[in-house]
């Protein structure tokens, strides 16, 4: 009987530190999204680099995006408006051993001297564990100027 007491004891114990863990992770995670949130509405290109992985590196269109190129990206994205606002919703955070993909739909809102922008996109981002703390690896492809220039994207 004391056997199977501890035994329960161990389980229970086990399941506590394993969803412990699984929350740490979300939070970090969670935190660095939150981040880069508040880089683009701040416009803040250190806070921006701050939350990816110090090797950005990734391919698109057959080329390589590498950390330069991530910045002129933000900076295009940052620079023509006035305000940004941005909101996320439907975010679904799937860990894998180090590794995390991130679905979320994004609301945008920016306004440029009196004209106002609102659209939704999906994204997808991938961050990676290094040391203690979570990077984006991937960042999504948002593009603030078609969004504005061509109006509202629907769900």
């Amino acid at each position: 009987m004391v056997v199977k007491r501890f035994l329960w004891l161990m389980f229970f114990l086990s399941a506590v530190f394993l969803a412990s863990c699984g929350n740490s992770d979300r939070e970090g995670i969670e935190q660095v999204l939150m981040q880069r949130e508040s880089a683009f509405e701040s416009k803040d290109i250190e806070l921006y680099l701050s939350c990816l992985d110090p090797n950005y590196r990734v391919e698109k269109d057959g080329k390589v995006i590498g950390i330069e190129e991530a910045k002129k990206e933000f900076t295009s994205n940052v620079s023509l408006f006035d305000s940004i606002e941005i909101t996320h919703f439907n975010r679904s955070i799937h860990v894998n051993d180090g590794s995390a993909q991130v679905f979320q739909k994004t609301k945008i809102e920016l306004r440029m001297e009196d004209k106002t922008s609102k659209f939704v996109v999906p994204e997808k981002l991938e961050l990676k564990k290094i040391g203690n703390k979570w990077k984006i690896v991937k960042d999504s492809e948002i593009d603030f100027l078609r969004g504005f220039v061509f109006g509202e994207v629907k769900q």
